[in-house]
């Protein structure tokens, strides 16, 4: 398990400390950079009329926050805060068998499996703020590869190659029930509150199985899962303050942003070669499940089987500086998903070789102003 918690530090000070106007900044950053590689080999080579046999399976689970906070009751002045929170982790998993054999049989396999519940959050929480710039900044940058091989060669050979990703993310941007301050009155504050998600998740399956009679192998490489993002202004609503939540207020505001963006990939990809003297039967499967695809039969407006995407402005009270100030509250889901399953059979009587990949997602993009006064 991962806990990354900002520090905070203060840099560029006046050059007079004593002076009134303290044009300094405030930086709580947090970075993840987790990099986790798990191997898993066997390898079974028979000499003689003997069986073969290989198994290999390799399992990593990554439960962690990295989180930069500005805690409940604090009061800070400065010319720029900035609060940030980011990961750029790399998560490799990888798991081989390989079987050779003279005997009727030889088989290999392999299985890995990678779980990941990570959460990146920069949050402010019920504070009193003052500063000319105002950044509330998470940001998930992760690379997470998963791949099963399997090879068997002999008289019979069999193998099964399986690799699976199981995801359950959140990157959020917040702002609770805090009160903003312009450093400058003249000249307002510029506030933004941005949730981005730009990582990489790639599963891969592969089998590869040869026989003088038979040969028979499977692959499949699945992503399933969500990864939330979510960049919000809203009241405080904990146990104490639920009869009476504290909305946020915005004062003096020259540039509000608030911005929540998914740009990530998941990839699947399984393949699978068959080669025998007789027959040759193979499958590769290759499938991308993220969010529960299936009607939400309450026809509600959140489902939370569906992965999340939501940029909200609510329960606020902002005072612009003037009359070209700017408000944004934007939700963008250019995320991808990719899947490939091929394969190749060769038998001197019969082969028989089948492929599929799907990609099913259910996701709600969601950008909201509600109850706000301006």
């Amino acid at each position: 398990q991962q806990k990354t918690q900002g520090n905070e530090s203060n840099d560029d000070w006046a050059k007079d400390p004593a002076s009134s106007a303290q044009p300094y900044n405030i930086n709580t950053d947090s970075k993840g950079s987790s990099k986790i590689i798990t191997t898993a080999l066997s390898l079974s080579p028979v000499v003689g009329n003997g069986v073969g046999s290989a198994g290999a399976a390799a399992v990593s689970v990554l439960n962690g926050s990295t989180d930069a906070l500005v805690e409940q009751g604090s009061q800070l002045t400065a010319g720029r805060l900035n609060n940030t929170a980011s990961t750029d982790g790399l998560l490799v998993n990888v798991a081989g068998g390989a079987s050779a054999a003279a005997g009727f049989l030889s088989g290999a396999g392999s299985v890995s499996i990678q779980t990941t519940n990570k959460t990146t959050k920069a949050a402010i929480d019920d504070s009193t703020m003052t500063a000319g710039v105002i950044t509330v900044d998470a940001t998930s940058n992760d690379l997470d590869v998963n791949l099963a091989g399997q090879i068997s060669a002999g008289k019979n050979a069999a193998g099964l190659a399986l690799a699976v990703n199981h995801l359950k993310n959140t990157t959020g941007a917040y702002i609770y029930g805090s009160t903003l301050y312009a450093k400058e009155e003249s000249t307002g504050n510029t506030i933004t509150v941005k949730a981005a998600n730009e990582g990489q998740v790639y599963a891969i399956g592969a089998a590869v199985s040869g026989g003088s009679t038979a040969a028979v192998n499977g692959s499949m490489a699945l992503n399933q899962g969500t990864e939330d993002v979510e960049a919000i202004v809203d009241e405080k609503t904990d146990t104490d303050t639920t009869k009476n939540p504290k909305r946020t207020t915005l004062s003096n505001v020259n540039s509000i942003s608030v911005t929540a963006s998914d740009s990530s990939g998941k990839t699947a990809v399984a393949g699978g070669v068959q080669a025998a003297g007789t027959a040759a039967v193979g499958g590769a499967i290759a499938y991308n499940e993220i969010g529960s695809w299936k009607v939400d039969k309450d026809n509600t407006s959140y489902n939370d089987r569906k992965q999340q995407l939501n940029a909200e402005l609510s329960h606020a009270d902002i005072t612009t500086a003037g009359t070209d100030a700017k408000i944004d509250v934007t939700g963008t889901d250019t995320s991808t998903l990719g899947t490939a399953a091929a394969g190749v059979g060769s038998a001197g009587t019969a082969a028989v070789e089948g492929a599929a990949d799907t990609s099913l997602i259910g996701r709600q993009t969601h950008a909201a102003m509600t109850d706000t006064n301006i």
